[in-house]
């Protein structure tokens, strides 16, 4: 009966043997599925987590380029009104130099060289020479080198002074007015200084 035992305790060991290297294998294998899933898991989760912060990255740069541009857009406009105050404040002390200029004796003969100069260019010519109500008391000097054939009115829109002269028959208006010239002036200041938000 040995042998019957001694065979059973064979037969018994190869089963266990076998068993437990089936055993070890369903172990290892869902150990290994186990560590696959968990490391895809965590693949998962670190590529949702990238996105995310990708997501909030580009958030974050969007909202600092709005805060920048509004910021910038702000910095120019205050530099635009203070150049623009700036400006204003030339022209008005250019203004007042024009009207120091009008109440000197250099007036009378830059009003006489401007007509003297128009007369010229437009010989036997009959015209109106328009000048500011201020200026209106020249007009008896200048009519000696007008001649006859001017006459002399009053223009409201002349503030600074200067003077312009009108060919009716032409329908030509020769405008040497101070006002004209220095609304040109003003204006090509303006394009040259590019008073413009960019």
């Amino acid at each position: 009966m040995s042998t019957e035992s001694e065979k059973l305790r064979r037969f018994s060991n190869a089963v266990y043997s076998v068993a437990d290297k089936e055993a070890a294998e369903i172990i290892a294998s869902a150990t290994n599925t186990h560590n696959n899933e968990i490391q895809s898991a965590n693949d998962s989760s670190l590529g949702d987590a990238y996105f995310a912060i990708k997501e909030d990255v580009k958030n974050i740069q969007q909202k600092y380029i709005k805060i920048v541009a509004t910021q910038e857009l702000k910095s120019k406009k205050v530099i635009l009104n203070h150049r623009e105050k700036l400006a204003s404040k030339v022209f008005e002390n250019v203004k007042s130099m024009l009207n120091d200029f009008k109440n000197s004796d250099d007036y009378s003969v830059f009003l006489s060289k401007h007509l003297e100069n128009i007369v010229l260019e437009n010989p036997k010519k009959t015209g109106v020479v328009y000048l500011s109500p201020s200026d209106i008391k020249y007009s008896d000097a200048l009519s000696k080198i007008a001649g006859d054939s001017y006459t002399f009115q009053e223009k409201k829109s002349i503030k600074l002074g200067g003077l312009s002269v009108y060919y009716p028959e032409e329908n030509i208006l020769c405008d040497n007015t101070i006002d004209s010239a220095f609304e040109e002036q003003i204006d090509k200041f303006h394009k040259k200084a590019d008073f413009k938000l960019k």
